[in-house]
């Protein structure tokens, strides 16, 4: 459950540095060359209400101000599903990892 403003953090993989291992399953400090993430953030109906792209960090924040904003009921929705989509070498092809949770609100 989340209340007021939601910060969701992940993760950098690559796979193509000499240090990947199974043990670790690529989870280095320094990401693929040219790698972005989109976060997508869906409402209460699955639709599209908010949505960041192309961003290189490893954390997002969806302020509160912003979910009231995007909301279009003028307060916070109770349930948002978010989604991190992984791009590689510049947004010109996806990756095949998208990390999706389901949040509720108090």
């Amino acid at each position: 459950m989340i209340t007021g403003k939601l910060t969701v953090s992940w993760s950098h993989r690559n796979r193509l540095g000499t240090w990947w291992s199974y043990s670790d399953s690529g989870e280095p400090a320094i990401a693929e060359f040219g790698t972005e993430y989109d976060i997508l953030v869906d409402g209460q109906l699955r639709t599209l209400v908010h949505s960041d792209l192309a961003r290189t960090g490893t954390s997002w924040t969806y302020p509160e101000a912003t979910g009231i904003a995007g909301s279009g009921l003028g307060r916070l929705k109770n349930h948002l599903r978010v989604r991190i989509r992984t791009w590689g070498t510049s947004h010109t092809h996806v990756a095949i990892r998208e990390i999706e949770s389901e949040f509720e609100r108090v």
